[in-house]
């Protein structure tokens, strides 16, 4: 063992963490005893990075929390025990790099087609494959009971992919950065503006 340990946060009960592979910046994030998930991000170096972090709506619970370095971005998935919300068990949320929250949450495990049972599922895990199959999500699952056992707990997946949006916003309007975009950037010097190039055709356009 090397290092001293570090107080990431309180009140804390089931945890999940990544790993942003492209700032080689941890994403942890638990659920507390407000029935609330928090999270907070830590360097490398094992300082925090930034204020905690608040996620997800009321009622979510056991994080299970990866990074897509395609998407540069994190995926969240928890599980939801609102009874205003009983046909939606497992919600997504998806984070950029620094821990801010990208979008609202969407259902992951809807519940709302015909299936036996009023029970649940268990908490999600969660890992990132690759670029062409993105998360895979597993949660066991309290309704079928296709064992024949009385509960039913069955083990389910769903893949979870980040679509990530062509840069449309170019000079030249065609929906990519190419060599006619850098000629008109040197005919326009005051595009160099670096707010500017950033708005037209730098990273900042691509959500």
């Amino acid at each position: 063992l090397s290092g001293s340990e570090i107080e990431i946060g309180s009140s804390g009960m089931l945890s999940s963490m990544a790993l942003d592979t492209v700032h080689q910046r941890y994403l942890a994030a638990w659920d507390d005893w407000d029935n609330l998930i928090r999270g907070q991000m830590v360097d490398s170096g094992g300082s925090l990075y930034g204020s905690e972090l608040y996620m997800f709506d009321y009622l979510r619970f056991s994080p299970a929390v990866g990074f897509d370095p395609v998407s540069n971005k994190f995926l969240m998935a928890a599980d939801v025990q609102n009874p205003e919300m009983a046909d939606t068990k497992i919600v997504g949320q998806l984070l950029s790099s620094d821990g801010s929250l990208q979008g609202s949450e969407f259902p992951i495990l809807d519940l709302s087609y015909p299936r036996s049972g009023t029970a649940g599922s268990y908490p999600p895990y969660l890992v990132y494959g690759s670029e062409e199959t993105g998360f895979l999500v597993l949660w066991v699952d309290l309704l079928y009971g296709s064992r024949g056992n009385d509960i039913g707990q069955d083990i389910f997946g769903k893949f979870v992919k980040i679509s990530i949006q062509t840069c449309a916003g170019n000079l030249d309007h065609d929906s990519d950065v190419d060599g006619a975009d850098l000629a008109l950037l040197i005919a326009n010097s005051s595009l160099a503006d670096l707010a500017t190039f950033a708005q037209n055709i730098g990273k900042n356009s691509c959500l």
